[in-house]
């Protein structure tokens, strides 16, 4: 399971590179989470800020979360 999270994760990272907004909210769950990765806080909120800033409201909504939790 671990490497089908590991094959998954570079390929949505490779759509995040590219501005793909879905995936750049899914990178930032991966790394809110730790789904696949070990949970790192300051990527999740980078990755997210990505696709708020192209207006995806679930990401909108995460940074918001992680703003208030800190």
């Amino acid at each position: 399971m671990e490497r089908n999270q590991d094959f998954a994760f570079e390929w949505w990272m490779k759509a995040a590179e590219q501005q793909d907004v879905e995936a750049q909210t899914n990178i930032g769950r991966y790394f809110e989470f730790g789904k696949g990765r070990e949970i790192d806080l300051i990527q999740a909120l980078f990755w997210y800020r990505k696709a708020a800033a192209q207006g995806n409201q679930d990401a909108m909504d995460a940074v918001e979360r992680l703003l208030h939790e800190q």
